[in-house]
């Protein structure tokens, strides 16, 4: 064989080794686009779960302290013994007959006299019922605090998550991309060394 055919054989045997390479890249490459968009789909449904999540609950929190600041306010505009005995049956709901506090007038030998409520019967089964959920509300607000707590701290752990998932799939693109510097420096020598390791090996072969 000659010299220039030793040569030729060499060259094909380098380059069906590069080609087989690129295969074998190509192929890496395409499952890597896969499962970067794929991932991609998850992060962006995360994260709008994420913002619709903390839009609603600050919607919540911001109706909830508008209520409550309106409560406060009409409850610190009743000062007087009138006043409040007024108050507190507005804020009874609707009862079959209106309950009436009546406060006698301050005398010498009783400047502060006892409130006479009177309340009619049809009311007392309503008041029983209001009064009831009223204690089970105080019962289930510990318990809805905790999940509260419990939820917000979730929903941390989720945006921990979904930075990790983020970093992850950045790296996938800086992959796809050829990586870093000395990765792509690396790469190529790696594949420099795989088409120089097949010619030499076809030379060794041909001077047998």
């Amino acid at each position: 064989m000659t010299l220039r055919e030793k040569f030729e054989v060499v060259g094909v045997l380098v380059v069906m080794g590069l080609v087989s390479i690129g295969i074998e890249q190509h192929d890496l490459r395409v499952k890597a686009e896969a499962t970067v968009e794929k991932q991609q789909a998850t992060i962006d449904d995360a994260q709008k779960q994420r913002d619709d999540q903390a839009a609603a609950d600050r919607d919540r929190d911001a109706k909830t302290a508008a209520a409550i600041a309106d409560l406060q306010k009409k409850a610190a505009a009743a000062v007087t013994p009138q006043q409040i005995a007024k108050w507190i049956p507005a804020q009874l709901g609707d009862l079959p007959l209106p309950i009436s506090i009546a406060v006698p007038p301050a005398t010498v030998g009783n400047p502060t006299p006892a409130a006479v409520a009177t309340i009619p019967e049809q009311d007392l089964a309503p008041l029983r019922d209001l009064v009831e959920k009223s204690q089970a509300c105080s019962i289930a607000l510990p318990a809805a605090q905790q999940d509260l707590a419990s939820c917000k701290t979730q929903l941390q752990e989720a945006g921990e998550q979904l930075s990790a998932a983020e970093k992850q799939r950045d790296a996938y693109k800086q992959a796809l991309k050829g990586g870093t510097f000395w990765h792509r420096v690396k790469h190529d020598a790696e594949v420099a060394g795989i088409g120089i390791g097949i010619g030499a090996a076809a030379v060794a072969v041909s001077k047998r």
